[in-house]
């Protein structure tokens, strides 16, 4: 299955959660936009306070995360932009992740409710990708 990761689940790697590592050896295509990848760098010290990694340990974070997720770049799925605004117009936060999805015909990992209320793209939270697990 293909799936476009929010950036809280990207977050989540950091904490060597379990349910990242379910995520990394599930038999899934994983993608993301690349800005996302700016997004964790500009939230570095705080992952690293929390999670007390230290800058190497995050920078082979992001590397493992960059061998394992495709990070698409804005101009591979920019054409999709306008349909994911129709889709979901009250809720602009997220809409780079609905267009991605949309472009790769993917289904969307997050725990964002309002991306749930678009009918187009299929969005799991974390209960519900454990369950097709099972």
């Amino acid at each position: 299955m293909k799936l476009v990761i929010d950036t809280n689940y990207l977050f989540s790697f950091f904490w060597r959660s379990a349910f990242a590592s379910k995520l990394l050896l599930a038999d899934h295509d994983l993608y993301s936009p690349e800005f996302a990848l700016r997004e964790l760098e500009k939230h570095k010290e705080e992952i690293m306070t929390k999670t007390k990694l230290t800058s190497e340990d995050f920078r082979e974070f992001k590397l493992l995360l960059q061998k394992v997720i495709e990070f698409v770049q804005f101009s591979e799925y920019s054409n999709y932009i306008p349909e994911a605004f129709q889709l979901l117009p009250e809720h602009q936060k997220d809409i780079d992740f609905l267009a991605l999805a949309i472009s790769l015909n993917a289904a969307i990992l997050s725990k964002d409710k309002k991306l749930k209320e678009q009918s187009k793209i299929k969005v799991f939270n974390e209960k519900e990708f454990y369950q097709l697990l099972e």
